[in-house]
């Protein structure tokens, strides 16, 4: 596993393609820790994005 933080819109549609590939992992396994973990790290990113853009004065 080789996981790493999101930190641009680059890393984001990697980790995006990462989480399709994984989409269909079989609960209790390794492969669905992963998509755990990816899915968290995109929750975060978008989470941290949507702050970023409504703190921004228009």
């Amino acid at each position: 596993m080789n996981i790493k933080p999101i930190k641009d819109e680059r890393d984001y549609a990697h980790t995006l393609c990462q989480i399709e590939n994984l989409i269909d992992a079989k609960p209790n396994t390794s492969k669905m820790d992963e998509l755990e973990v990816f899915t968290t790290l995109v929750e975060a990113f978008e989470e941290q994005q949507l702050q970023a853009r409504s703190s921004r004065p228009y």
